[in-house]
């Protein structure tokens, strides 16, 4: 195989030897790869250099956390494939890259594989994919029978299984389990709901207690778990006994790290330390330094952990429930066909069979698997890691086959979702089953400049070496001592505009910890001209479109809604004042707003009569056909007769369809209208993105931007911190067992105690498990700080102190990385620290905030509006042409399955576009294949074909800038007009604006077997242009500003025709 030939030294990467060592397709790896490292680009290389050594390219594994991660590997090494035809690049690292591609086509031809017609045959795809499709392949060892759907929301789904629980009580009134439920509902006030909802919790995270339950019965649990309490107090000891050993001004004898020393220990702290903490300033028995204090203060909340008759009995009761909450939780999954993809994973792992005893399943993987490549391992969940090592169970060293894995435990983020970053550490030191990895670490980074690179390692201990020159003032951190958040905001909105002032090219993003943070930034930004470009950002329920609208639909499902009616008659299409409304209801409680209106009307102004009779007779008439019409049609009806869109701004059109389409979804699902389940569907959802927005100034959380990269990045609000998590039921952490134990880990297990009882076992775990969250708040703003190229704004105010230095609180990000920043910090304020009439007077003078504006008047349409009738629409039918409402939707092409996987493509590319972009699930596209009509006979071919036109899609450049997002994007848009008098209909597969221009593209599934290429699109081209025309024309009379452009794109082919009509 060929080799990257030899650059000189001076253009080598200073990791260059274990880049070149990642590559050896005979050895099992484990890969050291932080920010900035070019980790897909090796993970591409990986995946061409082994493609030129299997037989087939099924062989190959590799796996990742997202779907747009997988997506993104499929297509650079397609394209690097694609690639490899042509001339052999000038740069080194693209002629690395192009070579091992050159080597993997040669092996493609002499084997016949053609990866460019079937792309589905390289299997790249994340965790639950594989999970999914594991479990699929064995039905009946994985338990699940039939593949259920999975779904991103299973809250119904555990709120279903712990109501079915919870019922065994009426049930089973004399059984053991009907006593357990009994003391758990005693220790919440016999709270049902409270019950169904903290049951729920423990569901979503099942995979981790379940194991534990099933040891709960043994004779010595409660001394084993008693001993573990033990054993980490006495950790808790020694840690602080040498913290404060270490320090200087230590005393010279230290009590034992023993639970019988605990008293001295209190002594200690109380005899040196005052009740906050810090060192007693009159006659102290030693003097401490600031870090040893905050050990010492630790060791007071210390306590002897005694496993008591009632924290036993708790916990006994607590683990008899579990179980059978998780066996209705299957029974719910089987009833409904839809599961989580925690389900998915344990039916993988079952399918697979148990250790000693494979199932069919993995000898056939064994047999065909040859090597595996993990991407983002520090994400992987205990369950997944599992799966990884079922997955390579029976492999033994020097067998051929290859293990390969890639992370970075400092970009752990994902704890909500289970990440277990130590399970990295775990394998580079055990490897995985019997497979010892090599460890290799990357250092050079490729993204950020000198200064940052130097400002990371000293900031996160981090070793990483710079590629790109220095440039000045890389890290730049903006110190407040305010109290006030708007000035903050201020402050970072003056840097945002003279970074685009001075660098208009340059792209921007605003990363917060929070979306609620947020919603402080973008008034300070709008006030100097900026309107980043925000991806669920703002939750749609807090729209004044959407609360309008679903104020509507609550009153025309329910007249008794008062709260709705009010809301509304208050709403701009009718607004009617507050002296109107209080004469319309007041002394009145019973009766219905409609009931009012009709006995109260002559109390209103003449202008609040003329406003609410419009209003009531829309709303009535509306009602009235209730249950005959869907509800969005209605609602969508009454909100476009009562004015809604007079009174919506532009970009306030979004918000609005996307209610109704949650409305539409709503009264397909039973109960789904239901005033509570609609309010709960709203509130997971988030407005659309202003397509009006500037794309260069992006702002997002951080989660968002992990594997971005952007020249300048600010960082807000780093003295902010999440609120604590909720309490549970039952409280478990997984800790590190003292060296004398024969095991390497203890469980802690606590279950909550009733109101005001001794709760402390479960305190004592939530420390724990604060402390690991204060750990991936550290790797949060690492994670945020590295996705900067050129220059790092950071942000943090802390309030003033009047007797000493500010400090940020131990639970936000700034406290992280207080001992790097602390005196950059405090420097500039240090004058006015002793003086806060002269730092009041200070930040006033820099920090002008403006006068409040003054309170608007009600907003609302004129009194006897109504809607203008539309003028007929220029819409001609074209001689020739197919009628715009008999339009194809899937390529007329021989044969019913070819229309049918059109269909799903269409279905599939419309997700890729509208819901995960540049990215597709093979779960999703079996699901659109069945909705289309392919059966289960025709859906391996279905899916080949179909899976090809999707990753060629995403190959082309042509294809993915057609799924990007664009200004006024729609995609499948039905569009309706008057032509001649009569109503036509028409769908657009794709359309949006870029650069001024209109553009609507239609996708064609169709091939050119038997003819040349460039005839076969002439001819496609004279078919479908009259028709695309006719849709132009009609698109020009709604918008003359934009010219518009008619294309067709051919998925299979990856062509783009296009025309100006």
């Amino acid at each position: 195989m060929p080799q990257p030939a030899e650059a000189p030294t001076a253009a080598l990467p200073p990791d260059h030897r274990a880049r070149a060592a990642a590559l050896a397709v005979d050895r099992s790896l484990l890969v050291r790869a932080p920010a900035g490292s070019g980790k897909t680009e090796l993970l591409v290389q990986r995946v061409l250099a082994l493609l030129a050594v299997v037989h087939e390219p099924e062989a190959i594994l590799a796996v990742t956390f997202t779907r747009k991660a997988a997506a993104e590997m499929r297509a650079r090494v397609l394209a690097a494939l694609a690639a490899a035809s042509g001339p052999e690049p000038a740069a080194p690292h693209e002629r690395q890259t192009w070579r091992y591609a050159a080597a993997a086509q040669a092996q493609a031809r002499a084997r016949g594989w053609d990866l460019a017609a079937t792309p589905a045959r390289l299997r790249v795809m994340t965790l639950d994919s594989l999970a999914l499709s594991l479990a699929g392949r064995m039905p009946w060892l994985s338990r699940l029978g039939a593949p259920p759907q999975p779904t991103e929301d299973a809250a119904p789904l555990y709120r279903a299984a712990a109501r079915a629980l919870l019922q065994r009580l009426d049930e089973e009134p004399g059984s053991e389990v009907a006593a357990a439920i009994r003391s758990l509902l005693l220790r919440l006030d016999n709270n049902l709901e409270r019950a169904v909802q903290l049951l729920a919790e423990l569901l979503a995270s099942r995979e981790q207690w379940l194991p534990l339950t099933a040891h709960a019965g043994a004779a010595n649990a409660r001394q084993r778990l008693e001993q573990a309490f033990q054993d980490q107090l006495e950790l808790d000891l020694a840690d602080a006994r040498a913290r404060i050993a270490a320090d200087p001004g230590a005393p010279p004898q230290l009590p034992a790290a023993a639970v019988a020393a605990l008293p001295e220990w209190q002594l200690l702290a109380e005899s040196v330390l005052t009740k906050t903490g810090t060192l007693r300033k009159r006659n102290p028995a030693c003097i401490l330094s600031e870090p040893a204090c905050k050990a010492l203060h630790r060791t007071r909340r210390l306590q002897p952990l005694p496993l008591d008759d009632a924290a036993w009995e708790r916990l006994r009761d607590l683990l008899q429930l579990l179980p059978l909450a998780a066996a209705e939780l299957q029974l719910v999954f089987r009833d409904r066909g839809a599961c989580d993809f925690t389900e998915c994973t344990l039916a993988a792992l079952a399918a697979l069979g148990e250790a000693g005893n494979p199932s069919v399943l993995a000898f056939a993987l064994d047999g065909r698997l040859q090597h595996l490549l993990v991407d983002e391992v520090q994400d992987t969940s205990a369950l997944q890691f599992a799966l990884l090592h079922k997955l390579v169970s029976d492999w033994q060293p020097d067998d051929g086959r290859t293990l390969f894995l890639v992370g970075d435990p400092m970009q752990s983020i994902y704890a909500f979702r289970h990440a277990r970053p130590d399970l990295f550490e775990h394998a580079a030191t055990h490897g995985l089953g019997a497979i010892r990895l090599e460890t290799l670490d990357l250092t050079a980074n490729f993204r950020s400049h000198q200064g940052l690179v130097q400002w990371f390692n000293a900031t996160f201990a981090t070793h990483a070496s710079a590629v790109h020159p220095e440039l000045e003032a890389a890290a730049i951190l903006h110190p407040l001592i305010a109290s006030d958040p708007q000035l903050e905001a201020q402050e970072l909105a003056a840097v945002a505009a003279r970074e685009r002032a001075a660098h208009p090219d340059a792209s921007i993003a605003i990363l917060v910890h929070n979306r609620n943070h947020a919603a402080a930034l973008l008034p300070a930004l709008a006030a100097r001209g900026l309107h980043p470009q925000g991806v669920r950002l703002a939750p749609l329920a807090a729209s004044p479109v959407a609360t309008d609208i679903l104020a509507l639909a609550q009153a025309v499902l329910d007249p008794a809604d008062r709260v709705a009616w009010l809301a509304l008659l208050r709403a701009p299409w009718c607004g009617l004042t507050l002296a109107d409304l209080h004469d319309l209801c007041q002394d009145d409680a019973a009766s219905t707003v409609a009931e009012l209106w009709h006995a109260r009307r002559a109390h209103l102004s003449p202008d609040g009569q003329t406003r609410a009779a419009r209003v009531c007779e829309i709303v009535s008439a509306a009602a009235a056909q209730r249950g005959r019409i869907s509800m969005r049609a209605l609602v969508a009806w009454c909100w476009r007769e009562l004015g809604g869109p007079a009174c919506a701004a532009r970009a306030n059109s979004a918000d609005a369809a996307a209610v109704f389409d949650q409305l539409e979804l709503a009264g397909r699902t039973p109960g789904g209208l239901e005033p509570a389940a609609l309010q709960a569907s709203l509130a997971n959802l988030y407005a659309p993105p202003d397509p009006r927005a500037d794309a260069s100034l992006q702002i997002m959380t951080v989660h968002q931007a992990k594997g971005l990269e952007f020249d300048v990045v600010l960082l807000p609000s780093l003295t902010r911190y999440s609120r604590p998590d909720d309490l549970r039921l039952l409280d478990w952490i997984d800790c590190p067992a003292p060296a004398h134990r024969e095991a390497a880990s203890q469980f802690l297990l606590a279950a909550q105690a009733a109101r005001g009882g001794d709760n402390r076992h479960v305190e004592f775990v939530r420390r724990r498990r604060v402390r690991q969250k204060q750990q991936e708040q550290l790797r949060l703003l690492y994670v945020a700080a590295t996705r900067a190229r050129q220059r790092l704004h950071l942000f943090a105010a802390l309030p003033p102190h009047a007797k000493q230095d500010p400090q940020p609180d131990s639970r936000s990000p700034l406290a992280c990385v207080w001992h790097a920043v602390r005196d950059q910090f405090l420097a500039p304020h240090r004058p006015f620290l002793t003086d806060p009439q002269a730092a009041a007077a200070a930040l006033a003078a820099a920090h002008q905030l403006p006068a409040a504006a003054p309170a608007s008047a009600l907003r609302r349409v004129a009194a006897g509006w109504r809607p203008t009738l539309p003028a007929d629409l220029p819409w001609h039918a074209v001689s020739g042409a197919t009628p715009p409402s008999e339009a194809p939707q899937a390529l007329h092409v021989a044969g019913a399955l070819s229309r049918r996987i059109g269909v799903a493509v269409h279905a599939m590319l419309q997700a890729m576009a509208d819901v995960e972009p540049l990215a597709w699930d093979p779960a999703r596209l079996d699901l659109c294949l069945r909705n289309a009509g392919v059966t289960t006979a025709d859906l391996a071919a279905a899916h080949t074909e179909a899976a090809a036109a999707l990753d060629r899609t995403l190959a082309d450049e042509q294809g993915r800038w057609i799924l990007s997002p664009h200004e006024d994007a729609h995609t499948e848009w039905t569009l309706s007009g008057l032509s001649g008098g009569a109503l036509q209909h028409a769908i657009l597969d794709r359309s949006f604006l870029a650069n001024g221009i209109r553009w609507i593209i239609d996708y064609k599934l169709s091939t050119h077997q038997g003819t040349r290429l460039e005839a076969f699109l002439f001819q496609e081209k004279l078919r479908y242009q009259p028709q695309l025309n006719a849709y132009g024309a009609f698109l020009y009379s709604l918008d003359p500003l934009h010219s518009v452009h008619c294309a067709l794109y051919f998925p299979l082919l990856s062509s783009f025709l296009s025309w100006q009509p």
